[in-house]
């Protein structure tokens, strides 16, 4: 039977039966297959359990609540769902073929079977299982994060975590491990929740941030203060900065004791109070600041510097005695202006020690001695705008390429501006702009509008290229106008342009009506070769213009006598230039003799230029008896500028339809000698005076490329120079006829 009862009777039904009746069976013993937290805790990410004593053929069940609930198993294991499972919970027992039933096998300790998963949605990543203890997150530096907890890694990871919320339990640790690289990595942990906070790992080298966002648990507009344990001590970071970012600047964030700040140089807080007091910091640091800071005197006394671009910082000290009072003023009187910029200093009102009156006088004034005032720029619509208590100069840091910062009475303004050239500077009327610029060996280009400036001082290497400082002049009122500037350029170096650009308003149209003085404390240094004027007027009469330098002028310039005879030749290729000649009567013979000179011996050509003369404060007429000698000199070096060259180009028409018809005459010649030497003059001055080489050459044009079989021009030539050449093709076969 199957109970292994065999039939021994032999057919004989007197024999005697013997009946084996099983009534044992064996208690299943059920163990965890891998215990993967520390050996014997129970503690398992695998809720595998292993079930032996099993006999053949036997059935089995097993419950993981006392025996209240019981499952048939299969096999020789069963699988635990992650749970807490208490000591004798965990249940199983056994019938055998013959019926019995075996007692409970149980396991008697505690088990818990542990998961962890990450998930990310709409920004916002989550933790869910039912691990427990610290979060740690491995971040590398294009912000990919992995994630782990009790010893169980995450499969999901997430990219550009700093741009996304890392949303844990309150009150939750994180341990984050940043893995920075040879470059400048930028960690941003953004851990609302968190209460404890470790950093780890190594940022590789100088210059990185990690920037911690600090949640507003309060809600937003409520002012809120809570703890946080900040612990970097196990981060390799040197030459770094730490940030702390707020949602809320009413918000405050305390760092309990044992939080432990080292590696970084550089602090900010950004919108909120960070409280320091109970904290360990590093000496040396630099606090930047938009909001506010508390430090205990000691901590105080070691910063390198507390600053605030914005003018918002705002840093309170707790003093609890005496003896600290007096140690803060001695400090402060030891140091220099700037230590503090752009903060407000105060006692904090949390600090046991109370400074009497005249305490907190002298301490106000110790500390103002070393403030710097606040200073800021903003930018909208393309005008750059600036705010603050600073005075005095504002002083532009500038590259090639119009990247700018701003300083003012030794505090900097935080941020730059780029493609500055195309953008206007809103200053107050009259303030001095300190313009340090960078070149390359490129010719670079470096344009200011800044419409109420009173100065413009020059410094710094512009680089081996002919470069160009543009100083844009708008205009403050309809119709004329005269204002004074100072101008300084001996901080430049190298042979550059000088420019001074008027603006065309619709009340001035493009008349040169406006004019600007130049102050007797402009400087023109002698590495400035040309000085070019639009669409204006510029008196250079109070200031040392040096010698030689060209004037590329299409309205107005204004010189003394000595200026005029010591200047390089004076240039208008628009044919608009004007020059006022400024002298006594006692310089007016000498005037004549100078250009009496020049008609035998020239080294000064005008180009382009209508020349008037200012005689002890007031013009006269050149075409008198009295001036007909100096206005003869004039024109003898007077050549036409573009528009008249070009009238003149026009006549040849006229010329060679004369000459075919043969009427050849002096002033045929002289139509075609004229514009000889105009070319020559124009040729000569672009040749030796390269500062006005490209407003020739583009006003003259190319020669078109002549056929000498023939005896034709092309069309590839372009200005004034394929004009006399189209004239003399339209008529060169009748020429030839005619001769």
């Amino acid at each position: 039977d199957a109970a292994g009862n065999t039939n021994n009777d032999g057919g004989d039904a007197n024999n005697t039966v013997t009946l084996s009746v099983d009534t044992l069976i064996a208690t299943p013993t059920l163990a965890l297959a891998q215990d993967t937290g520390t050996a014997g805790d129970g503690i398992s990410t695998d809720g595998t359990v292993n079930v032996s004593g099993l006999e053949s053929g036997a059935t089995w069940q097993y419950s993981t609540n006392s025996g209240a609930n019981w499952t048939t198993g299969t096999g020789t294991s069963f699988v635990l769902l992650p749970a807490n499972y208490a000591a004798n919970s965990i249940q199983v027992k056994q019938t055998d073929v013959a019926g019995n039933l075996s007692a409970v096998g149980t396991i008697s300790s505690a088990i818990s079977i542990i998961s962890f998963t990450v998930s990310e949605a709409a920004g916002v990543v989550t933790f869910a299982g039912n691990s427990s203890g610290a979060i740690t997150a491995s971040i590398d530096a294009s912000g990919t994060a992995t994630f782990t907890r009790q010893g169980i890694t995450a499969t999901t990871t997430v990219a550009q975590v700093g741009t996304k919320v890392i949303s844990s339990d309150v009150g939750t640790a994180l341990v984050v491990t940043l893995n920075g690289t040879a470059a400048a990595d930028n960690f941003t942990l953004n851990i609302p929740n968190a209460s404890d906070i470790t950093l780890e790992g190594s940022l590789a080298a100088d210059s990185d941030s990690v920037v911690i966002k600090v949640a507003d648990l309060s809600g937003v507009g409520t002012a809120g203060q809570r703890s946080l344990k900040l612990v970097t001590s196990t981060l390799t970071a040197t030459g770094d900065t730490l940030v702390f970012d707020f949602v809320d600047a009413q918000d405050t964030v305390v760092l309990s004791t044992g939080s432990v700040i080292t590696g970084f140089t550089t602090l900010e807080v950004r919108s909120g109070t960070v409280d320091f007091d109970s904290a360990s910091v590093p000496s040396g640091l630099n606090v930047v600041l938009n909001s506010g800071a508390v430090f205990s005197v000691a901590q105080f006394l070691a910063l390198a510097s507390a600053q605030s671009g914005s003018g918002l910082g705002q840093v309170q000290i707790n003093i609890t005695n005496q003896t600290e009072y007096n140690q803060l003023v001695a400090f402060l009187g030891s140091q220099s202006a700037g230590f503090l910029a752009g903060t407000t200093t105060n006692v904090d009102p949390t600090s046991t020690f109370i400074p009497t009156q005249q305490q907190q006088t002298d301490l106000d004034a110790a500390i103002a001695a070393v403030t710097i005032p606040s200073f800021s720029f903003s930018e909208a619509n393309n005008s750059i705008s600036f705010s603050g208590p600073a005075t005095g100069p504002i002083t532009i840091t500038l590259d090639n390429l119009g990247t700018a910062s701003f300083s003012r009475q030794g505090g900097g303004a935080a941020g730059s501006v780029s493609s500055l050239f195309s953008k206007t500077l809103d200053v107050t009327s009259g303030t001095e702009l300190l313009v340090a610029v960078t070149g390359t060996s490129s010719a670079d280009v470096f344009t200011l509008d800044a419409p109420n400036a009173g100065g413009f001082t020059f410094t710094g290497e512009l680089g081996t290229g002919t470069d160009e400082l543009v100083i844009k002049v708008d205009d403050q009122i309809v119709g004329y106008d005269s204002r004074t500037l100072t101008v300084k350029t001996n901080g430049v170096s190298s042979s550059e342009t000088l420019s001074f650009i008027f603006e065309a308003t619709a009340g001035n149209g493009t008349n040169p009506n406006d004019r600007i003085v130049l102050t007797a404390q402009s400087t023109i240094s002698s590495s400035i070769t040309t000085l070019k004027i639009r669409t204006g007027t510029v008196k250079f009469t109070n200031v040392t213009v040096p010698a030689g330098v060209t004037y590329d002028i299409q309205s107005g310039v204004v010189l003394t006598y000595d200026q005029f005879i010591t200047a390089g030749s004076l240039i208008s290729i628009t044919g608009t230039g004007e020059l006022i000649i400024t002298c006594t009567s006692a310089q007016v013979a000498s005037l004549n003799s100078y250009l009496t000179a020049q008609q035998s011996n020239q080294t000064q050509y005008l180009i382009g230029i209508t020349t008037f003369l200012e005689v002890d404060g007031s013009f006269v007429d050149l075409t008198s008896p009295t001036y007909s000698s100096i206005n003869s000199g004039l024109a003898a070096i007077t050549y036409p500028g573009i528009p008249e060259l070009s009238a003149q180009v026009d006549a040849l028409q006229v010329q060679i339809n004369d000459i075919q018809g043969g009427n050849i005459s002096a002033a045929n010649y002289k139509t075609i000698l004229q514009i000889s030497t105009a070319l020559e003059v124009l040729n000569g001055i672009a040749s030796i005076d390269g500062s006005v080489l490209n407003s020739i050459q583009t006003a003259m044009g190319v020669w078109p490329t002549y056929n000498a079989v023939t005896n034709t021009f092309g069309n590839d030539g372009s200005g004034i120079y394929q004009a006399v050449a189209d004239k003399i093709d339209q008529n060169i076969a009748a020429l030839q006829l005619t001769i």
